[in-house]
C-alpha cells in the first residue's frame, strides 16, 4: 500500500499573514465534497483539484467538529461558540441550536441519521422530526465520539480515561477505563477502537471487554478512523495508515495532526494540521499473490494470507499479526515476508489444504521479488538474487536489474528464469549454484513463462509484443502482438494463453490464435481452465480448446462439396460460434431454420448474452441435449436447462437443475400440466396433489368425474388444511356428492355450507334443525324456504319464512299484500288472522331486543297489529250478517260484535272497514 500526495492547501486568516489551524475534516459519501473547519470558518472544497467551493462563515469561534450525514443531503459544524449549524449539501444554512459549552465532536447516526453532539460536559441527539433537543449530562470532559455501524451506541471518549458507551436514548450501558486520557475513539465492524495519550491503541467489545492486547502506535492520537480494513490516525508527531488489529502500514511524520478522514467511494484521504496544512492524498494498493498451478495465495486485510485452491473453490486463512510484504509459493511450499522476518510454511498433505510452519527466517532488508523453490529461499533486490536460510548462502549478480523470476525444471534439476530489464534472459541453478544468459530479446522483459515439454520459451516485453523461442537452439518460433501476459497450458504443451488489448487468445501450435473478450491478465493455464487476474481479484474461466480453422475449411469446400458436406462445416461452425462462416455454409444448404437461429444468436450476443449460453442453444438444437444442460450450469442458467428438459418432457433430467422447496413443487405443477393434456386426469392428480396443489387436483378430479378419489382425498386430509378441503368440498359439489361434501364443510365448522347443501338436496327437516342449533344458518335456510313457498302460492308459510331469516322488508312486503287481498276480496277473517300472526312476530322480536334496539317500536306495532286482528274478526261477522240471506249466528252474537268493533274504532277505521254497517245492525 502507497499514500500518494495530491494537493495540498495552507489556509490563512483572513486579511493576515498567519494560518488558521485546521481542527476538523469530513468528506460527504459520495466523495464530491471535502468540509473543512479551520479557525471560525467552514470551507468546502473540490477534492478532486483542492479548488474552494464555497465559504460559510456562520460561527464566532473556532470550528472544532464537522459531520456529513450519510443520506448525503446535510452536515453539521459544531463550535467554539457553543453553536450547531446545520448545512444542505448545497451549502444553506437551514437550523441552529446550541449547547451551554463549546462543541467538540460531532457524528450522525448511519441508519437513523440522528446527529449527536458534544460539547465540554453534555450530548444531544438532534433530528429534523423532533423540535426541543434533549441534552444529558457526562462526568467527565468529552474529547470524542463514534457511532456503532448498527447505529445501536454511541462510545463518547473522555479526558479522564473513560470511555461511555450509551444506547440511542442516551443511557449508559457499558463503561471502559483507561489509564490515559482518552482522545479518539472508532468503531471498526463491532469492534471499539480506543487511543489514549499512553501512544497505545486497545480493543473493545460493546461488552467492555478487551479483545486483542493493546499496539504502541508511536503517537498521542487525536484523530481515528476506520476505511475498510484498515485503521487511519492522526496526532502528535504526524499520521499513520494501520490494519485492523494495529499493525501499522504507512507512516508519515508531520508536527500536529488534528484530523485524518477517508473517502471510502475514491480510495483517498484528507488530513488536517495544526500549522494550517490540509493535505489529499490518493490510496494505492499493491497487489501482494503468488500462484502454483491451482493453488493461489494472496494478501487480505494487509495481515492475513489466503490461500484459495481454484478448482475446488476451498480457502483457508493464516493470520499473521503483521504487515505481509511479499508471498511466493512453489509445490508445497508458501513463504510469507514480514517486516522483521520471512515465514516458511509446508504444506502436510499433498491434496489438503493444510499449512504448517517449517521455519522462520529473521530478515529486515527490503526485496523487489521473494522466490520460493523446493528447498530454498531467496530475494531478488535491484540485479542481486541472494539466497537465504541455506547452510551455505549463495549470491548472484546480473548485469541488470530483475523484471520476472520463473521457478521451473529443466533436465530433471529446478532452475530459475531471470528476466531483465535489458532485454536479457538469464538461467539460475541454486543447487549448485551456475547462472549463465541463454537469450537475448529486444526489449524489457515483462513476464516470461516456460512449456510443459521445457521446449520452449514464451517472453512478453514492454512493447507488449510476445516473442516464443525454442531453448534447444535459441530460434525465435513466432511472434505476437499486444499482448501483455502469457501462460503455457501445464497439461498440453502446444497450448499457450496470451491476453492484452481486452482479448484472451488461446493458440495452438502455429495455428492462429482463438480469441474471445477479457479484461484482465492471464497468470495460469490448465487443462481448459485459464487462471486471469481481474481488478486484484482472480477469476477462474473455461475456455474451448477444440479451435478450427473454419475461413480455411470454407474456401477449400467452394471447391465443390456435397450438400451433407456444407451441413457439418456449418454445424461445425456453429458450435464453435464462428457465425459468419456457420451462415454462409448453410445458404450453400439452404437450411432456412439454422439461418433463421444463427440471427437470433448474433442479435443476442450483440445484446450481452454470455458465449457459454450461447453455445448452449446451439448443441441443443444440435440434439446434445445433456451437454447443452451442462453449458447452460457452466454459465449459471440453470432456468435454461430446466426450460429444455420441460420441452422436452424429461421430468427426471429436469429434477436435477431444480432446487428444493417451491422448484421441486413447480415442475410437479408442470409435469401434471402436461399429463392433463395428454388425458391422464388421474395421473394429472395425483401429480398436483404431489405437488401441493389441491385446487388444480380437485377442478381436475371433478371435471373427469373421479367421484371415488375425490371421496377418498376428502377421507384422507387433516382438517388443518382448511383451504385445501374448501376445494375438495367444491369439486364434490360439482359432481354431485352433497352428503360428502357436507361432511367435509361440518368438519371445517362452516355450518352455513351444511345448511346450504341441505336445501339444495331438499333434506328441510334437516336444514331447520341447523337452524335451530346454528342460529348463523337461519338465512341460509329460510330466505331458500320462503321462496319455496311462495313459488306454491303458500304466501302465510312464506311470510312466516322470510320472518325467520331476518329479511323483515320482504316479510312485511308479503303481509302488505296478503292483508289487502284479504281485504279486496272481504276475506277480513283472514285479515285478522294475519294482523296477529304479524303481531306476535313483532312481540317474538321485542322479546329479543332492549330498549336501545327499538323495542319500544315493536311493542307499539304489537298493540297496533293485535287492535286491528280484533277489529277485523268482529268485522267479520257484522259483514256477512249485512250480506248474506241469513246467519247462524245468534242476534245477541251479532249485536255484541258490532257493539265491539265500534268500540275498538278510532277517528280513521281499517281499511276495507265501514262504521255503516255496524251502526246498521246495532240500531236493528
Amino acid at each position: 500500500m502507497r499514500t500518494i500526495p495530491k494537493w495540498v492547501n495552507k489556509i490563512h486568516e483572513a486579511d493576515k499573514t498567519e494560518f488558521s489551524s485546521v481542527h476538523t475534516i469530513c468528506f460527504s459519501p459520495d466523495g464530491t465534497q471535502l468540509i473543512v473547519g479551520a479557525g471560525e470558518k467552514v470551507m468546502v472544497y473540490d477534492p478532486r483539484d483542492g479548488a474552494l467551493v464555497q465559504l460559510l462563515q456562520a460561527h464566532k469561534g473556532p470550528v472544532h467538529a464537522v459531520a456529513y450525514c450519510n443520506d448525503g443531503k446535510k452536515f453539521a459544524s459544531g463550535s467554539a461558540d457553543k453553536n450547531v449549524i446545520i448545512w444542505t449539501s448545497k451549502m444553506e444554512g437551514v437550523l441552529k441550536y446550541s449547547h451551554s459549552e463549546s462543541i467538540q465532536c460531532l457524528e450522525y447516526n448511519p441508519v437513523t441519521y440522528h446527529l449527536a453532539s458534544c460539547a465540554l460536559s453534555d450530548f444531544a441527539f438532534w433530528s429534523a422530526d423532533v423540535k426541543a433537543v434533549q441534552k444529558h449530562k457526562v462526568s467527565g470532559r468529552i474529547t470524542s465520539c463514534a457511532w456503532a455501524p448498527t447505529g445501536q451506541y454511541l462510545a463518547i471518549g473522555l479526558a479522564s480515561g473513560a470511555v461511555s458507551l450509551r444506547n440511542k436514548m442516551g443511557d449508559e450501558v457499558q463503561r471502559i477505563n483507561r489509564d490515559a486520557a482518552v482522545w479518539a475513539v472508532a468503531f471498526s465492524k463491532s469492534t471499539i477502537l480506543v487511543t489514549d495519550w499512553n501512544d497505545s491503541l486497545s480493543f473493545y467489545d460493546t461488552q467492555g471487554q478487551q479483545i486483542l492486547k493493546d499496539r504502541n502506535i508511536g503517537m498521542s492520537a487525536m484523530s481515528i478512523s476506520v476505511l475498510g480494513a484498515l485503521v487511519l490516525v492522526g496526532g502528535v508527531g504526524g499520521w499513520a495508515v494501520l490494519t485492523s488489529e494495529g499493525v501499522s502500514i504507512v507512516s508519515t511524520p508531520l508536527e500536529w495532526v488534528w484530523c485524518v478522514a477517508p473517502s471510502s467511494t475514491l480510495n483517498t484521504l484528507a488530513v488536517a494540521c495544526q500549522d494550517g496544512s490540509l493535505w489529499y492524498y490518493q490510496v494505492a494498493f499493491n497487489t501482494v499473490h503468488g500462484l502454483y498451478r491451482e493453488r493461489y495465495a494472496y494478501r487480505e486485510n494487509m495481515t492475513d494470507v489466503i490461500i484459495q485452491h481454484l478448482t475446488t473453490g476451498n480457502k483457508v486463512r493464516i493470520k499473521c499479526h503483521d504487515r505481509v510484504q511479499k508471498i511466493a509459493i512453489y509445490k508445497n511450499r508458501l513463504a510469507v515476508q514480514l517486516p522483521e522476518r520471512v515465514v516458511v510454511y509446508e504444506q502436510g498433505d499433498l491434496d489438503g489444504m493444510l499449512y504448517r510452519v517449517k521455519e522462520k527466517l529473521v530478515q529486515k532488508s527490503e526485496c523487489s521479488l521473494l522466490v520460493t523453490t523446493s528447498e530454498a529461499l531467496l530475494l531478488c533486490q535491484d540485479t542481486k538474487l541472494s539466497m537465504i536460510g541455506a547452510a551455505m548462502p549463495k549470491s548472484w549478480t546480473v548485469p541488470s536489474p530483475i523484471r520476472y523470476v520463473k521457478v521451473t525444471t529443466l533436465y530433471f534439476e529446478e532452475v530459475l528464469l531471470l528476466g531483465l530489464l535489458n532485454g536479457q534472459i538469464w538461467q539460475v541453478q541454486p543447487n549448485i549454484g551456475g547462472a549463465k544468459m541463454i537469450l537475448q530479446t529486444p526489449n524489457n522483459v515483462r513476464c516470461v513463462d516456460v512449456s510443459a515439454s521445457r521446449s520452449r520459451l514464451a517472453v512478453v516485453d514492454e512493447a507488449s509484443v510476445c516473442r516464443v523461442y525454442s531453448l534447444i537452439d535459441g530460434e525465435l518460433l513466432y511472434t505476437e502482438e499486444n499482448v501483455s501476459s502469457v501462460s503455457w497450458n501445464s497439461w498440453c504443451d502446444e497450448l499457450l494463453c496470451l491476453s492484452g488489448a481486452g482479448l484472451l487468445s488461446i493458440k495452438a501450435g502455429q495455428f492462429p490464435p482463438a480469441t474471445q473478450p477479457l479484461v484482465g491478465s492471464v497468470v495460469g493455464f490448465q487443462g481448459g481452465r485459464v487462471f486471469c487476474l481481474q481488478a486484484n481479484a482472480m477469476q477462474t474461466i473455461n475456455v474451448p480448446l477444440s479451435h478450427a480453422v473454419h475461413h480455411e475449411a470454407y474456401a477449400v469446400a467452394c471447391l465443390g462439396v456435397t450438400a451433407l458436406d456444407w451441413e457439418r462445416l456449418g454445424t461445425a461452425a456453429l458450435e464453435e460460434l464462428s457465425f459468419e462462416v456457420a451462415r454462409k455454409a448453410f445458404q450453400r444448404s439452404e437450411n432456412i431454420s439454422f439461418l433463421t437461429l444463427i440471427d437470433q444468436l448474433q442479435e443476442r450476443m450483440e445484446n450481452g448474452e454470455k458465449r457459454a449460453v450461447i453455445a448452449g442453444e446451439v448443441i441443443a438444437h444440435c440434439g446434445r441435449y445433456a451437454d447443452a444442460a451442462r453449458a447452460f450450469r457452466s454459465a449459471g442458467r440453470d432456468d435454461l436447462a430446466l426450460a429444455l428438459y420441460l420441452d422436452l418432457r424429461m421430468f427426471n433430467k429436469a429434477q436435477e437443475y431444480t432446487g428444493e422447496g417451491e422448484g421441486l413443487a413447480s415442475l410437479a405443477r408442470q409435469r401434471a400440466e402436461w399429463a392433463r393434456r395428454v388425458n391422464e386426469p388421474r395421473a394429472a392428480a395425483e401429480m398436483y396433489l404431489a405437488a401441493g396443489d389441491v385446487r388444480r387436483a380437485a377442478r381436475l378430479l371433478a371435471e373427469s368425474g373421479r367421484r371415488d378419489m375425490l371421496i377418498e382425498l376428502a377421507r384422507k386430509m387433516d382438517k388443518g388444511s382448511s383451504e385445501s378441503l374448501r376445494h375438495v368440498a367444491e369439486a364434490l359439489i360439482t359432481v354431485g356428492e352433497y352428503p360428502t361434501a357436507g361432511d367435509v364443510y361440518q368438519r371445517l365448522g362452516d355450518y352455513k355450507k351444511v345448511a346450504q347443501l341441505a336445501v339444495s338436496a331438499g333434506e328441510w327437516s334437516r336444514a331447520f334443525t341447523l337452524a335451530r342449533e346454528h342460529t348463523e344458518c337461519r338465512q341460509e335456510v329460510y330466505l331458500p324456504y320462503a321462496h319455496r313457498m311462495a313459488q306454491e302460492n303458500k304466501f302465510v308459510e312464506a311470510q312466516k319464512a322470510y320472518h325467520m331469516a331476518g329479511d323483515a322488508t320482504t316479510a312485511m312486503r308479503v303481509f302488505t299484500v296478503l292483508v289487502g287481498n284479504a281485504v279486496n276480496e272481504e276475506r277480513f277473517n283472514d285479515a285478522g288472522y294475519l294482523h296477529h300472526l304479524l303481531a306476535s312476530q313483532c312481540l317474538d322480536s321485542a322479546i329479543s331486543n332492549d330498549k336501545e334496539h327499538g323495542a319500544d317500536t315493536l311493542l307499539h306495532q304489537f298493540a297496533h297489529n293485535e287492535r286491528l286482528a280484533r277489529v277485523y274478526h268482529a268485522y267479520d261477522a257484522v259483514h256477512r250478517c249485512v250480506h248474506e240471506p241469513f246467519s247462524l249466528s245468534q242476534p245477541e252474537a251479532l249485536l255484541n260484535a258490532a257493539r265491539y268493533v265500534l268500540a275498538l274504532l278510532d277517528a280513521t277505521p281499517p281499511t276495507g272497514v265501514s262504521m255503516l254497517y255496524p251502526l246498521c245492525l246495532y240500531d236493528r
